[in-house]
């Protein structure tokens, strides 16, 4: 399944052979679905989503200590525009987060 283009920019490749996104959608939909049925209250449904943020964080953070650090100084020696420019990564920054 392709992408949509706008959403191109921020998930890379097709959603089929994309994992992380796959089962990030399911926990989601699981929880939408949980918390309808369950009856759930605000604090519950706001744990789940702040301990999902704290395991997205930690495979983050390995994933960053397993980077491939001269693929990042080479393209650090870049100017900026050239590597998005703050036009670019500050509004998707702001509409992720």
């Amino acid at each position: 399944m392709k992408v949509p283009p706008l959403f191109s920019s921020i998930i890379a490749g097709d959603l089929i052979h994309n994992p992380p996104v796959i089962s990030l959608i399911i926990a989601n939909i699981i929880t939408i679905v949980l918390a309808i049925t369950e009856n759930w209250d605000l604090a519950t449904v706001m744990f789940i989503y702040w301990a999902q943020s704290v395991i997205i964080g930690i495979f983050t953070v390995v994933s960053l200590l397993g980077a491939d650090t001269a693929i990042l100084a080479a393209e650090m020696e870049k100017p900026v525009r050239e590597r998005g420019g703050m036009e670019t990564v500050t509004p998707r920054f702001v509409w992720l987060y």
